[in-house]
């Protein structure tokens, strides 16, 4: 039915405004329920974040308070160490600065008679410096060292303080640092729900305006589409043979609470093709009622009326293949060859294919198959295979005389094959 009313592009809207609806309810209902789930929490999520807001960590407090306690832990023996190698540099009698001088005021006169120790002299002279750098950065370092117990007490304290909420919350302090944070959401979430889902309740009925405008719209041309697909398929069928058929297309929706439409303020059940439920109904013969289409159980005649409603529907069908079985029981003569030309008239629209045993309906093919049974030793074969010009009318006239053809049967086929209007 949306084939033949070419409603593309109000489907794709409908969808689009269907999705969008269904993803805001979605949100709501989750946000309900997280809601709900934190108020029960309330009071345990406001403890937790007291008890972390009674330390207040900062972002790498604790790895400086790490490297301060080490310092403090260490002082004596840092300022022992940096001192005795102040002294072997830059203080004591054979200090390393005095030997680095006296050297290098020797290659200074070596270089004096001989310019080769030039490079040397500049090496030692260089060194010298260095050793001068290295004695005053400890000369200095050791003036700063901080002989402190109250802090490095402070210190320990603090680091108590993290150990215990890292042993409480099972995570490490930069966890913490983002568990805090989410404690803040929630309780944000908590005090401001009813704000949120206003918003979210004012977005549902905004989709859900757009939504119903659109499915109203969408059942509207179905309902105009239907009466001309109905005497579409009335006239095909008259066609094939069954002109005392009925074709009625059904199109209902469905009221509920909680509906996702509104038309006329009731509320329908909605999905992504609209509010419609859409059934054919079919009576092949005068007096029996309409049934749903499911339910005709003569294989002809649902091959008849499908070929009906493919013929109706020829320009708008997006199925590439169709295939018709059985399409030729229960007719013969005039009616198998309109048939016959209905399926050539769809096969320029589709590809078609069609299994009979009828010649005024195989004659109107564009390509003929011979399905074929052949045995060797205990093995039975089914071959398929397509026919040469040559031997499309002898198998045809195998239709119109069985297995004993005449030459009468051959040219009755081939009269069949050249009429193709």
């Amino acid at each position: 039915l949306d084939a033949y009313g070419q409603f593309d592009v109000l489907l794709n809207q409908v969808r689009k405004a269907y999705n969008k609806l269904v993803e805001k309810i979605r949100e709501q209902k989750t946000l309900q329920q997280k809601a709900r789930s934190l108020a029960e929490r309330r009071d345990i999520l406001e403890h937790q974040l007291k008890e972390i807001d009674a330390v207040d960590p900062q972002p790498g407090e604790e790895n400086e308070l790490l490297k301060e306690e080490k310092l403090l832990n260490n002082s004596e023996r840092l300022f022992q160490l940096t001192t005795e190698l102040y002294n072997r540099l830059y203080e004591a009698d054979d200090s390393a600065y005095d030997i680095l001088s006296v050297s290098s005021e020797q290659l200074e006169n070596l270089a004096r008679i001989d310019p080769s120790f030039s490079d040397y002299q500049n090496e030692c002279q260089s060194a010298r410096i260095a050793v001068e750098e290295i004695a005053k950065f400890m000369q200095d370092y050791s003036a700063s060292i901080e002989f402190n117990p109250e802090r490095l007490e402070e210190i320990r304290v603090r680091l108590g303080q993290f150990s215990m909420l890292r042993k409480k919350f099972n995570r490490t302090m930069d966890e913490i640092q983002h568990f805090r944070a989410e404690l803040e959401r929630e309780l944000h979430l908590i005090d401001n729900v009813d704000d949120a889902l206003q918003t979210i309740q004012q977005e549902i009925d905004m989709h859900r305006t757009e939504y119903s405008q659109l499915v109203c719209e969408l059942s509207a041309k179905r309902q105009e589409v239907a009466h001309r697909l109905e005497q579409a398929v009335v006239d095909a069928l008259a066609a094939l043979g069954m002109g005392r058929a009925q074709f009625h297309i059904d199109i209902r929706q469905q009221m509920a609470e909680d509906g996702l439409a509104i038309k006329d303020s009731i509320a329908y059940k909605g999905n992504a093709m609209g509010i419609d439920q859409v059934e054919f109904f079919m009576s092949a013969n005068v007096g029996e009622e309409l049934k749903p289409l499911v339910r005709v159980a003569s294989g002809g005649e649902i091959s008849r009326i499908m070929l009906a409603l493919k013929t109706a529907l020829a320009t708008a069908d997006k199925v590439p293949v169709l295939i018709f079985d059985e399409i030729d029981i229960g007719i013969s003569g005039r009616i198998a060859r309109a048939v016959g030309k209905s399926l050539k008239n769809l096969a320029r629209t589709h590809q078609v294919i069609c299994i009979t045993h009828l010649p005024q309906i195989a004659s109107l093919a564009d390509h003929h198959y011979v399905v074929e049974k052949y045995s060797t030793d205990e093995i039975t074969y089914t071959k398929v295979r397509k026919l040469t010009d040559d031997e499309r009318p002898v198998e045809i006239a195998k239709l119109l005389g069985g297995e004993t053809v005449s030459e009468a049967h051959i040219q009755s086929a081939r009269e069949l094959l050249a009429q193709t209007d």
